[in-house]
């Protein structure tokens, strides 16, 4: 954002003849660019010129909207590692994901997402239309004579290669990681009532826990004809009235009654748990 950013950055190359300007890419937060949206312009403008690139980075941490978005001369859009990580346990998190992929298409954008880690994170992302990531689930940093070996190994990667087919319709990602949050929420109870000293950080309140506010958002949008869908509901409420009264127990001094109930607690969510698998193939039979 400094005044002669761009003619510095220009003649730095010209003294570096080497150096094709094309190459270099440069990454911009979000918040700050649209600190001044006009200067911000001007200067990726004016560095476009003469080739270099640039990349906007942690996108969707700010406060950004479509216009600023579509002004902004930039080629490549960053998903921020925040909502990736979280992407195959919160439902949220996923559509947000989902969403800036597809405000990237939209605008003829690039795209790239941050802090993949695992196999099915990729899975995943190429299931959302985006087959550009980053972070340690492709290598960590490596020193560049270590480069060549690597690039040889990475293209021998089957387990890479083949991620494509590893997941269902992507319409129905969404139910997969909803279920996976709600494992990940007995988790958290099961643990907390083992080790009282880990706290419960997920809402008791079945309204407003992961799978609750997607079961009555965007679940009930895409399935809610489903009568597989509607019967649900009241079996995730037992779900949450059996973990309340067990975690209301431990906190009261009653732990050890509480936990020779974690078993039933279990129960409780494997029938949840089959609920969704019913929906599941209830709505791949209805597509085929």
């Amino acid at each position: 954002m400094q005044s002669d950013f761009a003619e510095r950055l220009r003649l730095t190359l010209e003294r570096h003849p080497d150096a094709m300007p094309r190459n270099l890419e440069l990454e911009i937060l979000e918040t700050v660019a649209l600190a001044d949206m006009e200067k911000a312009v001007q200067v990726l403008t004016h560095c476009r010129q003469f080739g270099v690139r640039f990349a906007l980075d942690d996108f969707g941490t700010g406060y950004s909207s479509l216009t600023y978005f579509r002004s902004l001369p930039v080629d490549i859009l960053k998903v921020d590692q925040s909502f990736v990580r979280e992407m195959l346990d919160d439902p949220d998190d996923l559509g947000i994901v989902e969403s800036v992929v597809k405000l990237a298409h939209a605008f003829n954008r690039q795209v790239i997402a941050e802090g993949v880690e695992t196999l099915e994170h990729g899975a995943m992302l190429i299931h959302l239309g985006c087959p550009l990531v980053q972070g340690y689930g492709i290598a960590r940093p490596m020193p560049a004579e270590k480069l060549p070996a690597w690039i040889g190994q990475w293209h021998k990667n089957a387990a890479w290669l083949t991620l494509d087919k590893r997941l269902p319709a992507r319409e129905d990602l969404t139910l997969l990681v909803a279920a996976q949050s709600h494992r990940n929420w007995i988790d958290k109870i099961v643990e907390h009532l083992e080790h009282p000293e880990a706290e419960v950080s997920a809402s008791m309140d079945s309204l407003h826990c992961r799978f609750g506010r997607w079961y009555r958002g965007s679940g009930t949008v895409r399935y809610g004809e489903f009568r597989e869908f509607q019967a649900i509901d009241s079996q995730h409420e037992r779900v949450h009235v059996l973990a309340a009264e067990m975690v209301n127990m431990a906190e009261s001094g009653d732990t050890e009654i509480a936990r020779r109930q974690i078993p039933e607690l279990y129960q409780t969510r494997d029938a949840l748990l089959k609920l969704i698998d019913a929906l599941i193939e209830k709505v791949a039979s209805s597509s085929t």
